[in-house]
């Protein structure tokens, strides 16, 4: 975006071309930021099960002790 804004100020592109530029690389800027987003959730998720899995496999005696027959 700076390199564009250089150049606008500098007048070697034309401000039609500088607004269809920018609003091309806003747009983009805008669906990195969300994709962005997306992937910080699914991590967080990812984050929550791998907490879990390591509860339940620092305590697999006390499990295997207090379950029932079905669930050993």
């Amino acid at each position: 975006m700076e390199k564009l804004e250089e150049r606008f100020a500098l007048a070697e592109i034309s401000k039609e071309i500088f607004i269809k530029v920018s609003s091309k690389h806003k747009n983009q800027l805008t669906e990195l930021e969300q994709k962005s987003i997306n992937i910080k959730k699914g991590s967080s998720n990812l984050s929550l099960a791998i907490e879990k899995g390591i509860t339940i496999a620092s305590n697999l005696q006390q499990l295997w002790v207090t379950a029932d027959f079905v669930h050993e």
